[in-house]
């Protein structure tokens, strides 16, 4: 694997997770440097993402927290986050608007959105900074298993004729695909057989392939 990608996606994740904080309460900034040894830079910007959420939830959607300021939010706030209020945030993710945008989440995203929220309570709960873990007193939305779509044989020969002929592309798309269709098809046989992450894919050099 290239390593250069994997350090170069890191760097970036840090840089993101470093603005995003500049819109959180002072105190997660000790949550986000406990949890650095145990967790990589793609589970932190997801912990980033889902607090900011949640603070702004607090703030904009319950009567407690209503009117003030994220940014001035303390730790003793914490003490007044409720098992009901962690229930009202499931419910709100749900269906919600950002900058005009209506947004959706499924049982995944708010499982993932909880454990971020839970993450921060008990971190604070075990440094006693807080009086108690209320994350563990909510049930985690229960998953439902999604059916695996597999292609058919028939399915699998058509996307790599399209990908080795250029069928039904368009002129433009023809000229490109006239420099890039051993790539596009050595890609596209590659996912297919062995079902690898496109990241994994992306950081692959040609010394990671045993051709014997």
């Amino acid at each position: 694997m290239d390593q250069n990608y994997f350090i170069q996606r890191d760097e970036d994740n840090i840089l993101k997770i470093r603005e995003i904080r500049k819109e959180l309460p002072s105190f997660c900034g000790d949550f986000f440097r406990g949890v650095e040894q145990n967790t990589t830079t793609l589970t932190r910007l997801g912990y980033a993402r889902d607090l900011k959420l949640f603070f702004n939830f607090l703030v904009t959607e319950t009567e407690t927290f209503y009117g003030k300021k994220v940014l001035q939010l303390e730790i003793e706030d914490l003490n007044k986050v409720t098992a009901t209020h962690l229930e009202m945030f499931l419910e709100y993710i749900s269906l919600y608007r950002v900058n005009g945008k209506i947004v959706k989440n499924g049982e995944k995203a708010k499982c993932r959105k909880l454990s971020s929220v839970r993450a921060m309570l008990k971190y604070f709960y075990k440094k006693e900074e807080i009086d108690s873990n209320v994350g563990s007193k909510i049930d985690t939305p229960k998953i439902h298993e999604s059916q695996i779509i597999r292609f058919e044989l028939d399915e699998v020969e058509k996307v790599l004729n399209i990908a080795e002929t250029g069928e039904d592309m368009t002129k433009m798309q023809k000229g490109f695909h006239k420099h890039t269709k051993a790539r596009d098809y050595a890609m596209l046989s590659l996912f297919l057989g062995t079902g690898i992450r496109i990241s994994e894919c992306v950081g692959l050099n040609l010394d990671d392939f045993d051709f014997k």
